[in-house]
């Protein structure tokens, strides 16, 4: 019998940000739709093409938002109404998620002090001997 990974899901955090208070759960994608979607983010600001691509496979994975419209009701979780934001807003929202797929936290490294590097290993070594044992 195998093993069958699980969907994993995403809730996304972006207190003490500007989008405070804004919760959103997104499932995980696969290696393969990361890189391809890490890459579309690079150019989706500039490239039409690339960011349809890329908003498209957030709305897939796009499982429940805290979003309102004007008159304080829900929007649906959908990608119709992901394309009804700013653009902006969009990317940084999908920018979280794949920070969050790849493992990245928002805090990395911000109480690091440079302190000592790690202290280098003396490893013996010898030659190999260029014959066999028969």
């Amino acid at each position: 019998m195998g093993y069958k990974a699980p969907q994993k899901r995403y809730n996304l955090d972006f207190g003490e940000t500007d989008l405070d208070g804004l919760e959103v759960c997104v499932k995980g994608i696969s290696t393969g739709r990361f890189l391809e979607l890490s890459k579309l983010l690079g150019v989706a600001d500039a490239n039409p093409e690339a960011a349809e691509k890329l908003i498209a496979g957030f709305a897939s994975a796009l499982v429940s938002w805290n979003l309102e419209d004007d008159l304080d009701e829900p929007l649906p979780a959908d990608e119709k109404h992901v394309l009804e934001q700013d653009l902006g807003f969009v990317l940084i929202v999908i920018r979280g998620w794949l920070e969050a797929v790849a493992g990245v936290t928002p805090d990395l490294g911000k109480e690091s002090t440079s302190g000592p590097s790690f202290p280098a290993v003396n490893i013996p070594t010898e030659l190999l001997s260029s014959s066999l044992p028969s």
